[in-house]
């Protein structure tokens, strides 16, 4: 199945010096499982996790 991922990207500027930059993720991933168990006796088995993600990066810059 396909996966979708998307980027927003914003930059503001604080002077000759400062800035902000701010990345904003999300992907959409139907394919995505993890391995889980009741208990320490029983066998594995195959869980599908959480499809959607987001995923956020705030960087504060500055110039010397």
């Amino acid at each position: 199945v396909p996966q979708f991922a998307g980027k927003l990207s914003g930059q503001i500027d604080f002077g000759e010096v400062f800035s902000t930059l701010l990345d904003v993720y999300f992907s959409h991933d139907p394919n995505q499982t993890r391995l889980a168990r009741d208990d320490a006796e029983s066998t594995f088995r195959y869980e599908f996790g959480e499809f959607n993600q987001l995923g956020v990066n705030l960087t504060l810059q500055a110039k010397f």
